[in-house]
Formats: C-alpha cells, structure tokens, sequence
C-alpha cells in the first residue's frame, strides 16, 4: 500500500513539475470577432431599470407595456446586458396598415414607434418577432444582426386543423 502511495505521488510530482514554467501560446488562427452597431454606447454608465416580470425579452431588448398601456423599449449592452437605453412610446389602435409603412432598415425604435411591441418569437433560429393588430391579426418582422429590419413585414396566417 506505501509503495502504490509513494509511486502515485512521484507521477503526481512528475506532471506539476512538467508543467511547471510552460506559458500558454496564443492561437495561430484569427479570432473571429463580431461588432454589433448599437444606438447607445455600452460606456460603463447604467439605467437603473428593473425588467417586470411580463417583459417580453429578445435578443438585446426587453418590451412592456406600462401601468398606462405606454410601450416601453429597453436596450441592453450586448457584452453584459445592463440597461443602456430605454424609450416610451403611447400607441393607438395597431391596424394592418401600419404594418405596411415598415421598410428595411429601420430601427427596433422606429418599428415599435408604428405597431407597438412584440409579444413573441415565432420562429426558430431565424430573427423573427411577431406583433399583434387590434382585431388580432399577427405580423411577423425579420430581424438582421443589428436588430434593423431585414425584410418587409408580413401577416402571420394561422393552420387550419
């Protein structure tokens, strides 16, 4: 039994000492790195918000409707998601023509200034949110990677069972 505990401790000995005095190389290859435009600079300077618990959460974005039925849009820093933005919006009745005014390019702003907030995702590995009208037509919105509108929007048509 000593010589099993004596000859475990040399080979343990044996791999500190190998390692001992060994630099970790940097990779060789490129280090692929991903910018994300924001309209707020992520400066270290927070928003004290809190995100209620009905908040509808996408991407770097957080979506509610206040106590007053106002939207509300927070932006968050996409490297450590602390509120850096947030904009009210008072919406009237969403209609389906509405939805035709949204063009490429605009912002998350912008969209929500027209129609109000999404209130879900419905797609899977595709930037996509929907967003609903007052009589309870779904419109769907194409995000790209900076979270401007990719395509136009369109009406979401339910399955028919």
């Amino acid at each position: 039994m000593k010589k099993l505990l004596l000859i475990f401790l040399i080979f343990l000995l044996s791999i500190s000492l190998f390692f001992i005095g060994r630099t970790v190389k940097e990779p060789s290859y490129p280090i692929l790195q991903f910018e994300i435009e924001t309209h707020a600079q992520c400066s270290g300077e927070h928003l004290d918000i809190e995100f209620p618990e009905n908040a509808f959460m996408y991407e770097r974005f957080g979506f509610y409707y206040d106590e007053n039925d106002s939207c509300i849009v927070i932006e968050r820093c996409w490297d450590h998601f602390e509120p850096i933005k947030s904009q009210t919006y008072h919406i009237d009745e969403v209609t389906s023509e509405d939805f035709e005014k949204i063009e490429p390019g605009m912002t998350v702003y912008q969209v929500v200034e027209l129609v109000g907030i999404p209130f879900r995702s419905g797609t899977s590995g595709i930037s996509t949110t929907d967003f609903q009208t007052a009589d309870e037509k779904i419109f769907r919105i194409h995000w790209d990677k900076n979270m401007n509108v990719f395509e136009d929007a369109y009406e979401v048509i339910p399955k028919e069972n």
